[in-house]
């Protein structure tokens, strides 16, 4: 084998300028424009995950890569082959080396056998939904050799055994194993049900194979008419009146220009009625899109000019030094739907953020209806722009199908993918979800227990035994599953770490856990009698036990190229709720009249800016103040009555911290008042006196007393704080001062005494000369 490489995706411009795609008419294509922020992180969720990447892999069965999990050789025949050690504690599935006699005494002609590292290439399997279902001979597992074998040879293998026996360990499927120790992996997860590519890509964003239609391939593929025989190519189960059946096979989707080898060919073609997730997430108007590899076309949609068809003919090179088509239209489920098709490969409109809305328009030939290339997922997330959900397809030459691709190819797409998701600012609120559409007919040992039967005679023993006991959900016939086990990994700062699930999953279990963190309900589709939720979403198991919410490690792990672990580094995020706050506040005491100040400090290990706190005073509101840097004063009325008083707070939260409250007594001082006196001139014993009484806030009110040489000598009511009055004086040096006693908002006060001199009457004076 070749020493592995990584191919750089082609490149996309940026947001709002160019992407430049090889043999496209008119020249470059533009997409979405960066509109700051992603839109996804301001949506209320479940969970604190805003971003889902769905990187939807194909064809491998759980122990065809997990079979020894977490023990590698070691010792391969490659010195470049990496190694592998698990880390002390680390739990053993339900695989190989939980049970050594699935090797040792293995009921199949073959027993499982490693496949080294330079047995990575290998051919594909017969994964169709026949002899899948054969291979299990009605729960014993002992058929694969004789039923899902692809013939090619077994490398390191025993003589003449079969392929699909094999199984890969820690060093060739590295990386792999390095996201299940770091991250959470399931070992109870399920390909929904028998079939190859189209029926488990349709699940993931479905949970639904039946509704199919069967077109003319040579119709308008915008508008398409029903083919006059109702058949097609891996389409079953066929409604003679209306024409609806099951995909069980590969058909192409008729909306989609590159179906039928770009429409070399005239077979039949698929349409499904009913929704899928994209219509739910359409309905709330969430952001979310396609995107796949090879997905930009070589020859552009120009009618006008003798393109009817946009062509889809661009190709890379495997690690095998096979030359690959990089887009296969089968493993694009949405272009299945009329509502989320983009049948001409038509570059999203500019100005439009990524994800959201824009409808293709032939005028313009542009709208991306939420289908691109996969060069435009990796520059969103370069730009932070990723929508709230990702569906995820590499080139045909990394999605890991035999054949076309390997677990190296496969691993080297993953790692590049996830590297740049794990250092990009949304990685905080990212779940990525590695899963597969079908097992490629290699052996698992685990028989399932068949939840949804079928009776027809595409069905083998497993199902039909099933069928005795129960019926098909809504009737539908040729869904029966689930059929084989297949991995899935959850890598996340809020994934558990070196974690495996036993909880039963299936693919319908992300479309359940999209539906769940966004509020979506559930799938329903019109076929029968009437509305009936008969997509595998309702009854499908949560990957939420994945997750730890409250806890989360913030594990950030970045591998190099061969799989091997180049970084670690934790990631701090806030648990579900935000991170927990607690307020402290200050309030000094402050006198009637003047306006008093509450300082409130959030503490948490959050960002508490956005927050707003609350006030009530005594049970009554009063004001909401933001929060800045931590921090919020709280203005207290000037007239509040002289006594205590409650103050309760209450923090609203912020983006990542929790709400909080808290309760303080204050107190209300009386007014500090200041009262003067100013006398006039005195004339026949008497004098005029004007008195002010201040106070910062309020007018004082009421009566004040004026006494002359210590003896009140009159009163008089307070005008806006003055008050008049006329006293008598005796000669000589009189004092005079003004006293206000206060009220009940406001303290009393007495004057600076005020000097005056009273004239002495004549006959006094005479008297006085005579003596």
């Amino acid at each position: 084998m070749r020493k592995p490489t990584v191919r750089l995706s082609r490149t996309w411009k940026g947001a709002g300028l160019a992407l430049a795609g090889a043999g496209l008419l008119g020249g470059s294509l533009t997409y979405f424009t960066s509109q700051g922020a992603s839109a996804a992180d301001k949506v209320q969720t479940a969970t604190p995950i805003k971003h889902v990447v769905v990187l939807f892999s194909e064809n491998i069965s759980f122990d065809h890569y997990f079979g020894t999990y977490p023990y590698a050789t070691n010792k391969d025949a490659n010195p470049a082959a990496p190694t592998f050690t698990a880390a002390p504690g680390t739990p053993v599935p339900n695989n190989y080396k939980a049970d050594p006699t699935l090797i040792s005494a293995n009921p199949n002609s073959t027993k499982p056998f490693r496949l080294g590292y330079d047995d990575a290439w290998t051919c594909s399997q017969n994964h169709a939904y026949t002899p899948e279902q054969k291979a299990e001979d009605g729960g014993k597992m002992d058929l694969f050799p004789e039923n899902t074998n692809g013939g090619c040879t077994a490398g390191t293998g025993p003589a003449g055994a079969a392929i699909n026996m094999g199984y890969y360990d820690g060093n060739t499927v590295t990386g792999f194993w390095n996201y299940a120790q770091n991250y959470a992996m399931s070992d109870n997860s399920w390909d929904t049900t028998f079939g190859p590519s189209t029926v488990g890509a349709m699940n993931v964003i479905a949970g639904q194979t039946y509704g199919g239609i069967a077109y003319d391939a040579t119709s308008d593929d915008t508008n398409p008419t029903p083919a006059a025989n109702k058949t097609a190519s891996g389409f079953s189960a066929v409604d003679p009146d209306t024409g609806l059946g099951t995909v069980i096979g590969d058909p192409d989707p008729v909306y989609d220009d590159c179906s039928d080898n770009n429409h070399a060919s005239s077979s039949n073609l698929v349409g499904m009625q009913g929704k899928n997730i994209g219509d739910l997430l359409n309905e709330k108007h969430l952001t979310w899109g396609w995107f796949q590899g090879g997905f930009t076309p070589t020859t552009a949609y120009d009618p006008e000019n003798g393109a009817a068809y946009a062509k889809c003919q661009s190709t890379d090179v495997n690690l095998h030094g096979s030359t690959v088509t990089d887009y296969s239209p089968h493993h694009n489920p949405f272009a299945y739907y009329k509502s989320t098709s983009n049948p001409h490969h038509y570059p999203g409109t500019e100005g439009v953020t990524l994800g959201a809305d824009d409808p293709t328009d032939d005028a313009t030939h542009t709208g991306a209806n939420h289908e691109y290339d996969l060069s435009v997922f990796e520059q969103a997330v370069a730009d932070d722009q990723l929508p709230a959900v990702s569906y995820v397809k590499a080139d045909a030459y990394q999605d890991g199908h035999p054949s076309n691709s390997d677990p190296i190819d496969e691993q080297h797409f993953l790692v590049r993918e996830i590297n740049a998701i794990e250092q990009s600012p949304e990685w905080k609120s990212t779940a990525i979800v590695i899963s597969y559409d079908d097992s490629d007919g290699w052996y698992d040992h685990q028989a399932p227990t068949i939840l949804n039967p079928s009776s027809t005679s595409d069905d083998a023993a497993i199902c039909t035994a099933a069928a005795q006991t129960a019926d098909p959900i809504a009737g539908e016939e040729d869904r029966c599953g689930p059929s084989q086990r297949l991995p899935m990994v959850v890598i996340s700062p809020y994934a558990k770490k070196n974690y495996i699930d036993h909880n039963i999953s299936n693919q319908a279990s992300i479309v359940k856990f999209i539906e769940d963190n966004w509020g979506l309900g559930t799938i329903k589709d019109d076929f029968g009698d009437g509305p009936v939720e008969d997509s595998f979403d309702a009854t499908a198991g949560s990957i939420e036990p994945m997750f730890d919410f409250q806890h989360p490690s913030g594990n950030t792990v970045v591998l190099n190229d061969d799989g091997t672990v180049k970084s670690t580094s934790t990631v701090k995020v806030p648990p579900a709720g935000g991170y927990s706050s607690r307020l402290s506040v200050t309030v000094p005491p402050h006198a009637y009249g003047r306006p008093g100040k509450a300082t409130v400090r959030v503490s948490t290990d959050g960002d508490p800016d956005g927050g707003t706190v609350t006030a009530t005073i005594d049970h009554k509101p009063d004001g909401a103040p933001a929060v800045v840097d931590g921090k919020a004063v709280v203005t207290l009325p000037a007239r509040l009555a002289v006594g205590r008083h409650t103050l309760q707070l209450t923090y609203s939260g912020s983006a990542d911290a929790k709400g909080a409250t808290a309760s303080r007594s204050f107190t209300v001082t009386k007014a500090v008042t200041r009262t003067a006196v100013k006398a006039g001139r005195v004339a026949r014993g008497t004098v005029p006196v004007a008195v002010t009484v201040t106070a910062t806030g309020v007018t004082p009110t009421g009566k004040v007393t004026v006494k002359v040489n210590g003896r009140t000598a009159g009163a008089a009511v307070l005008r806006s704080g003055h008050a008049t009055l006329v006293v008598g004086v005796r000669g000589g040096s009189n004092r005079i001062v003004a006293t206000y006693p206060g009220g009940a908002n406001v303290a009393g006060s007495t004057s600076a005494a005020a000097v005056v001199r009273g004239r002495v009457p004549a006959t006094h004076a005479k008297h006085r000369r005579h003596r």
